[in-house]
């Protein structure tokens, strides 16, 4: 028999979500970026550092206490781990920049480009759903509402081609959240940015609210049709689809609250724009002759 060599292989550290496992001073914890992660507990044992813009939950939860749907990216707000695979896949199609995109990650600007990123991503999924949408609209009214259905589709399709300019611009460009391709989410939107329109906030979502009130009027544009097809698909086990569309239920709820709010202010805006300067009552003729009398009784400035 040959001689018998033992190989070694350095120890991986990278475990549970990717995440360094740390054993110093026994406490075996998860390095998140942000915080260390306390598997034992499945809690974080310091404060989230943006504990304010999730009131709803403990500072110390882990994917806002939905271990299950949801992974917590960098220890500071939970994320659906579909939405996260689909991130790595384009990482993995782009390996050529993954560098370039680690070291966005690492540099002190990478907390907004993920956050450009993720909105991207959702304006592009979001003009996906609708495009499908719009071509159902057309298929199931078999041509008597194409013109609603081509309507839908123009926007979504969009939404979409603003959704993946969001993200190349947070991978490899600027990164500017101010700027008019960030602010937009819709075709009205990036028109009125363009051009500068002080009402740019208030198209934008009506481009949004728009297709969802030619798809299935009111209750579609709310998000109460995509509410409760969520709760068939979970019903029926399809979590994948529940999941898509209880997002889709709640971004339609959001734009249309978002209209509401940005239609008020506008109103509010012309009414105070318009609203002529009321002026006092006129002067008695005593209370004219009380101030001439009080003039006259000042002492002379010379």
């Amino acid at each position: 028999m040959g001689d018998w060599y033992a190989t070694t292989a350095p120890e991986n550290k990278y475990q549970y979500n990717g995440k360094e496992f740390n054993e110093e001073l026994g406490l075996n914890w998860y390095n998140y970026g942000f915080r260390m992660y306390d598997a034992a507990i499945g809690r974080f044992p310091c404060v989230d550092p943006i504990a304010d813009q999730f009131p709803h939950v403990s500072p110390y939860n882990y994917a806002e206490n939905e271990p299950i749907a949801n992974i917590d990216l960098h220890g500071l707000q939970a994320m659906l781990y579909q939405i996260v695979e689909v991130m790595d896949r384009i990482k993995n199609l782009l390996s050529p920049s993954v560098d370039k995109f680690n070291n966005i990650e690492r540099n002190e600007n990478h907390q907004q480009r993920a956050q450009l990123f993720r909105k991207g991503l959702s304006n592009n999924a979001l003009g996906i759903g609708g495009t499908l949408a719009g071509a159902g609209v057309i298929i199931g009214s078999e041509g008597t509402a194409s013109p609603a259905g081509a309507t839908m589709m123009v926007f979504s399709l969009t939404e979409t081609s603003i959704g993946i300019s969001q993200m190349a611009d947070a991978l490899f460009g600027e990164g500017e959240a101010n700027s008019v391709l960030h602010k937009s989410t819709s075709l009205p939107g990036i028109i009125a940015y363009s051009a500068g329109s002080e009402y740019a906030s208030l198209l934008d979502v009506s481009g949004e609210v728009f297709p969802a009130l030619l798809g299935g009027g009111l209750s579609s544009a709310v998000g109460i049709d995509d509410a409760i097809e969520s709760g068939k698909s979970l019903i029926n086990a399809q979590s994948l689809s529940a999941g898509f569309k209880a997002f889709q239920a709640n971004d339609a709820y959001n734009d249309f609250t978002g209209l509401v709010e940005e239609t008020g202010n506008v109103v509010k805006l012309k009414l105070d724009y318009d609203m002529p300067v009321q002026s006092g009552a006129p002067l008695t003729s005593k209370e004219i002759k009380d101030i001439k009398n009080f003039v006259n009784q000042l002492p002379d400035g010379n």
